[in-house]
C-alpha cells in the first residue's frame, strides 16, 4: 500500500530549486497573485499549486492535488490538439512558452486562459519538472472574436456591394475592396489586399495624391465629375468620395 503525502506551499516554496533565501516574500507574492501560479514535477503531480487555481476553473487546490489528470481534463476538447503540440515542443526546452487555449470550469463554463511556462532544473542540473503561470484572458478573446467576426461581415458587404468601394489602412495599403472597383477602374491584378494603392494605380494623378493626404488630415472630400487620363491613353470619367475612417484599438 502506497501513501501519498501533500506538501503545503511552505514547503514547496523551501524546495524549489535555486530560491532565494527570502523565499516567504517569493511564496506569498505567488498565493495572492491574480494568475493561477504552479509547479508540477516529472511525474505530473503539484509541487506548487497558487489559490488562483480555484478562482479561474472552480477546483480547489485539493482537488488538483488529489487527480494528476484534472488539470488536463478540464481542457476544452476542441484544443487537445493545440496542447499536445505544446507539451511535444516545450519537453526539457528551458524556454518559455506561451499558449493560448479554453477550459471548462467546474460550473460548466467556458474561460480563455493563456498558459506560459518553462522547464526548470535543480542545483544538480537534473529535471525537475515545469513551473508557469495561467492568466485568464475571456474578456480579450471575445473582444477579438467580434471584431474578428465583424471585420469578415464588413469584407463580405463591401466584396458584394454594387457600388466601386475600397478601403485602405493610413498608408494607403488595401484593406478591402468591392469587385465593382475592380471592374470598374479595369484592374488586371484582382488580389489587391495589401497593395499600395499607387502601385495598383502607378498613373494616378498628382491632384487625387493630394486629395487623399487631405483625407488622412481628416477631410471628406467628393467630385461629381473628374477626369482620370491613364498611361494606355484611355481616359474615364469618375464620380468620387474620400474620406478617412478610424476605430478604437483593442485593448487586453
Amino acid at each position: 500500500m502506497s501513501e501519498k503525502t501533500t506538501n503545503t506551499p511552505e514547503d514547496s516554496f523551501n524546495k524549489m530549486p535555486g530560491l532565494p533565501e527570502n523565499e516567504e516574500k517569493y511564496r506569498l507574492i505567488a498565493d495572492n497573485s491574480s494568475d493561477w501560479v504552479f509547479w508540477i514535477d516529472p511525474e505530473g503531480d503539484f509541487i506548487y499549486n497558487s489559490p488562483s487555481c480555484e478562482k479561474l476553473t472552480g477546483y480547489s487546490r485539493e482537488e488538483f492535488d488529489n487527480n494528476r489528470n484534472l488539470i488536463t481534463g478540464i481542457i476544452h476538447p476542441d484544443d487537445g490538439y493545440a496542447i499536445d503540440h505544446h507539451k511535444k515542443h516545450n519537453t526539457k526546452s528551458g524556454e518559455p512558452r506561451d499558449i493560448e487555449f479554453r477550459i471548462i470550469t467546474k460550473k460548466g463554463g467556458v474561460r480563455w486562459i493563456r498558459h506560459t511556462c518553462k522547464s526548470i532544473d535543480d542545483k544538480e542540473g537534473k529535471y525537475a519538472g515545469r513551473i508557469g503561470t495561467n492568466r485568464d484572458i475571456t474578456t480579450r478573446k471575445k473582444a477579438e472574436i467580434a471584431l474578428t467576426h465583424s471585420h469578415k461581415l464588413l469584407n463580405y458587404i463591401i466584396e458584394h456591394d454594387p457600388s466601386a468601394i475600397a478601403m485602405h489602412d493610413k498608408d494607403l495599403y488595401y484593406i478591402f475592396v468591392s469587385q465593382s472597383y475592380l471592374h470598374d477602374y479595369k484592374v488586371a491584378e484582382k488580389d489587391v489586399i495589401g497593395k499600395h494603392h499607387y502601385e495598383v494605380f502607378p498613373d494616378i494623378p498628382e491632384k487625387w495624391k493630394k486629395a487623399h493626404q487631405r483625407a488622412l488630415a481628416g477631410e471628406v472630400l467628393r467630385s461629381e465629375e473628374d477626369l482620370f487620363e491613364r498611361e494606355d491613353g484611355s481616359a474615364d470619367w469618375t464620380r468620387w468620395e474620400c474620406r478617412p475612417w478610424s476605430v478604437n484599438p483593442l485593448k487586453e
